[in-house]
């Protein structure tokens, strides 16, 4: 499901943060996680969305952070995507509290 966005064309490249794109991933469903460094505002920044759905960045302050933050990122946007294949009619109160919480988890930080 995910795979080097734009065949690695972004590395090296402005971001948005106004950084460097270090790493630059896509999810097939609709998903991008880039990694800039020395952008305006930190060391290193994680740039996530979920296409018409959410848009965030994570700043920290060292690549290896800023690695992990993505790992586990990706997890949680898997998890988003499992959520949404469940049919409308299916989705109750439960499911909504679940969908919530999952985007919580990626924008907390």
């Amino acid at each position: 499901m995910w795979y080097i966005f734009d065949n690695s064309n972004s590395i090296g490249k402005k971001g948005s943060e106004g950084g460097i794109i270090l790493s630059d991933f896509e999810n097939s469903n609709g998903a991008r996680i880039t990694i800039e460094q020395d952008g305006n505002i930190a060391p290193f920044s994680v740039t996530i969305g979920i296409y018409n759905l959410m848009f965030h960045t994570y700043f920290c302050s060292s690549q290896e952070e800023a690695i992990s933050f993505r790992e586990e990122t990706i997890e949680k946007i898997d998890d988003i995507f499992n959520l949404l294949k469940v049919d409308n009619e299916n989705r109750n109160e439960e499911w909504e509290i679940n969908f919530n919480h999952k985007i919580e988890e990626i924008c907390k930080n």
